[in-house]
């Protein structure tokens, strides 16, 4: 909803630029604590966190709502942030108070639901500054904050957590925030700066150095914050390679598409269609998502998530390689468009399914919140990599003044690095372990029943 408001909350603070961290400092606190509230969920009891995240969220929009001064905004911005730890948190609880046989498809549901609402939330934003005060956004995130901690305190079941699994490794969760916090900020703000700029530079070089040390401090230690060691399991390391490259490559479609879409069709490439008309566009896609995504829990129930997987990724190399040979015409474009957002919902699901069957039933949260921060980091390095093939190309246009346009070399190297990067993500799903079919024995999988790494 902020961002749908950030234009209106831009005029009220002119010539500020602080107000960017609106919406920075909720993805960078959204990076870095879903991992970590993730994991004090499987230690503490997932409802337990879970109601936490929800009452330092409902004070930050309270914050926000309240307070006229744009640094406090700021802050209760961040808090809000934390609400993100409540998917994988969401994931712990499926997985430990379901039978096996209709996790995926839980699993699916929930995936789904994040996904759709995000997109819900843009479009709520908008209507509500257009009718209220732009504030008026965080009393609506406020008033769901209240319905959300009465739904989890009502329903969602109290699953034990794990306290005697040893001492809370507290240093392991302070160095992983700042560090994941300081690279993330490093590459959004090499969009305003460039990557030659030394304060970027310098960021970026903390932030690595940080997570060097935070890796090697983890590795040793007994019980650590974040467990590594489930990384090198092949299944848990090939899901968030697939996430990785989706985030990269796929999910950047919004990108390149709402470009094409409206820009001038005398330029030489594009349709000219107001921002109106291209959103009504994308409507479907949320269609798609709410089928594609329940379907991707089918064929993870009966088939394991590895042929979700695959068939997530093809349908994202179908889309996009025919939209490199072929995006001149409108009809052709939006079905390809269409096929390609099949794809994404399928993967939504899929690609959590991976995780949540491989690692142990206690820490199911801790890996499904670093797929989080995969997830972040992989989508902000991605809209500079195809915001750079974009750029790479451009052409002015007389009557659209001094801005200069992308030109159709521009978008053929963008499609081209996608659909490059949907391959190689069917080559991470045919790479990954066959598994027995789930949901035949209604048992848990071999791979969570096998010890620890």
């Amino acid at each position: 909803m902020t961002l749908g408001a950030l234009p209106a909350i831009l005029k009220a603070y002119p010539r500020n630029p602080a107000v960017q961290w609106v919406i920075t400092s909720h993805f960078l606190v959204y990076a870095g604590g879903a991992a970590v509230c993730g994991r004090l969920g499987d230690l503490y009891g997932l409802k337990r966190v879970m109601l936490c995240v929800l009452g330092i969220a409902l004070c930050g929009s309270l914050l926000s709502a309240t307070t006229s001064g744009l640094a406090f905004m700021i802050v209760g911005r961040g808090m809000q942030g934390l609400a993100g730890a409540l998917v994988p948190l969401s994931y712990g609880v499926v997985r430990r108070s379901l039978p096996q046989a209709r996790i995926p498809l839980a699993v699916s549901i929930v995936a789904v639901s994040a996904t759709v609402t995000s997109s819900v939330g843009l479009l709520v934003g908008g209507v509500v500054v257009d009718h209220f005060h732009w504030r008026a956004i965080f009393w609506v995130s406020a008033t769901l904050a209240v319905l959300a901690l009465a739904a989890c305190a009502s329903w969602v079941p109290a699953v034990p957590g794990q306290r005697g699994a040893g001492k809370l490794d507290l240093v392991g969760g302070v160095l992983l925030v700042p560090g994941i916090s300081m690279l993330m900020y490093a590459v959004m703000r090499a969009k305003a700066t460039g990557w030659s700029d030394h304060g970027t530079l310098a960021l970026l070089g903390a932030g690595a150095l940080v997570l060097a040390v935070w890796l090697r401090y983890e590795l040793r230690h007994e019980n650590p914050m974040i467990d590594l060691r489930l990384l090198k399991r092949r299944q848990v390391a090939l899901g968030n390679a697939a996430m990785a490259l989706l985030c990269l490559g796929a999910l950047q479609y919004p990108q390149v598409m709402s470009i094409l879409l409206q820009q001038p069709a005398g330029s030489g490439q594009g349709f000219g269609l107001s921002a109106t008309a291209a959103g009504m566009l994308q409507l479907p896609v949320m269609v798609l998502y709410l089928v594609g995504g329940p379907w991707s829990g089918y064929l993870s129930t009966r088939h394991g998530p590895r042929v979700a997987t695959v068939a997530g990724a093809a349908l994202l190399c179908v889309g996009w390689s025919a939209l490199l040979l072929e995006h001149r015409n409108l009809v052709f474009l939006v079905g390809m468009d269409y096929v390609q957002a099949l794809g994404l919902a399928v993967l939504f699901a899929a690609i959590p399914n991976l995780i949540v069957e491989d690692v142990p039933a206690d820490r199911v949260s801790e890996a499904t919140g670093v797929l989080s921060v995969v997830r972040s980091v992989s989508l902000a390095v991605g809209s500079q990599l195809v915001g750079f093939v974009m750029a790479g190309t451009t052409i002015a246009f007389p009557a659209g003044g001094a801005v200069r346009y992308p030109a159709p070399g521009a978008y053929v190297g963008a499609f081209g690095t996608i659909a490059g990067l949907c391959l190689l993500l069917l080559l991470v799903g045919i790479t990954l372990p066959r598994r027995a079919r789930a949901g035949r024995s209604g048992g848990v999988p071999a791979a969570a029943q096998r010890p620890r790494a």
